[in-house]
């Protein structure tokens, strides 16, 4: 393998590299997720419905938003 160091090195992404040659592996990238929660509609029509909220933003955030 020795033979193929240069090879290897120039062929194989850096995060690879870090990760066979000094056991780090890459931080893992910040993940948002953004929805929207709407009711959900009453099947019986002659009942109360519930409101629908307008201009409401939810953001899930795994790390930090």
């Amino acid at each position: 393998m020795w033979a193929d160091v240069y090879t290897l090195e120039e062929t194989m992404p850096l995060w690879l590299l870090e990760y066979v040659l000094m056991n780090r592996a890459p931080a893992p990238p910040n993940i948002k997720i953004s929805f929207v929660l709407l009711p959900w509609p009453n099947p019986d029509p002659g009942s109360e419905q519930l409101p629908e909220l307008l201009n409401t933003y939810v953001c899930l955030v795994w790390f930090r938003c």
